[in-house]
């Protein structure tokens, strides 16, 4: 029994990173595409992109339905997909972030240059041949912008600055350049999802600066037997409530984070357009793609409904605070934004996002690896 437990744990975990290397576009296994390497290339990615742009851009207006029923409709996409992904039989050239090995940097911890105790940019620069000599082909730096470093970085005051205590602008220009130099990509840690309350938007939209005022979620208090009340049930990523009063602007605010990381409003489309032209802001310096932090917690659920207490206890967060069907839309926008530079230059830029399982319970979970067993051990790709 024991052994029998093991193995199904085994196997569920090389189910999932195998599910990961085909959001990359690698099919892990196939002798012949191992074979060929840079010959030949799985046209995984063409595939998927295709499948996700019919299936979920054909509802422009949402109606929230019964949670069961979209994660049913979202695993028969992936049902009647994933054998067609598996069997394409047209293959090109592999792309460069599909045979790539990205290492991480956090880059407050990497490598003091100026004896302050803290890593920087510079430290980073006089690591280069060591980079080069592991095999790196691309780093993916952790954020570098402005913060006050409640979360480690990821509570940002400005989208297209380099924190003071890291470096300067110009020092990641060299950066940039040098990496390249040395055929090294370079990889921007984005964090769409909130900003540090000190950020210029959260102090504008406090005070109801246009066009600023709707930048964040702002929702009014409940009152019971006038005692003021959260908006409703919904917890943070680490257990408290998801909203904070703000005196000045006698609202309270959301935030999936902490409470200095409130949440921007990606219902307001001149969020999602600052957004898009911060990317194009680091896209014209340079950089070779993005990994994007937090995208299933970008959009709520615009009415505010308490989410349904589960069996084990939980709230319920699909389809209230995660894993909404405009994540996917922003995440193709995103993708199509990308696309755009590869077009003037024939480069591809790379985009991660960690979406993918957000869509499956644990039931549909077991059906889909019963699936992908059948297709994968059993079936020549």
């Amino acid at each position: 029994m024991v052994l029998k437990m093991i193995f199904q744990y085994i196997a569920k975990m090389s189910f999932l990173i195998f599910l990961c290397f085909i959001i990359l576009g690698v099919e892990a296994g196939n002798k012949e595409l191992i074979d060929l390497h840079h010959e030949e290339k799985s046209n995984i990615e063409l595939g998927m992109k295709s499948i996700v742009n019919n299936t979920f851009k054909e509802e422009t207006n949402l109606v929230y339905k019964v949670k069961n029923n979209r994660t049913e409709r979202k695993t028969k996409f992936i049902k009647e997909n994933l054998e067609d992904i598996f069997n394409k039989k047209n293959k090109t050239k592999l792309d460069w972030w599909q045979t790539c090995l990205i290492y991480e940097i956090y880059p407050r911890s990497f490598k003091d240059s100026t004896g302050t105790g803290m890593g920087d940019l510079r430290g980073i620069i006089e690591k280069i041949p060591y980079l080069k000599y592991l095999g790196v082909c691309a780093v993916w730096l952790t954020p570098i912008y402005p913060s006050p470093g409640v979360d480690s970085g990821y509570d940002i005051t400005d989208y297209r600055g380099i924190d003071e205590n890291i470096g300067t602008m110009e020092d990641f220009e060299e950066l940039k350049n040098k990496l390249h130099e040395n055929g090294i990509k370079i990889i921007l840690d984005i964090v769409p999802n909130h900003t540090s309350d000190k950020h210029e938007w959260f102090i504008k939209s406090v005070q109801k600066e246009e066009p600023y005022t709707d930048y964040y979620v702002w929702v009014d208090a409940k009152y019971v037997n006038g005692t003021r009340q959260v908006p409703n049930n919904w917890k943070a990523v680490f257990g408290k409530a998801m909203w904070e009063w703000n005196e000045i602007r006698q609202q309270y605010y959301l935030h999936q984070f902490f409470t200095q990381q409130p949440d921007l409003n990606f219902w307001n489309p001149l969020v999602r357009k600052d957004i898009k032209d911060m990317l194009r802001f680091w896209l014209d310096k340079g950089v070779d793609g993005f990994r994007m932090d937090a995208v299933p917690h970008i959009y709520e659920r615009q009415d505010f409904l308490d989410s349904p207490i589960l069996n084990d206890g939980k709230l319920e967060k699909i389809d209230y605070t995660q894993g909404l069907d405009e994540c996917f839309y922003e995440v193709n926008e995103w993708r199509y934004l990308l696309d755009e530079y590869k077009k003037k230059d024939g480069k591809t830029r790379y985009k991660i996002s960690n979406l993918l399982f957000r869509i499956l319970s644990d039931d549909n979970f077991d059906w889909l690896f019963k699936q992908f067993t059948d297709l994968w051990l059993l079936k020549p790709i």
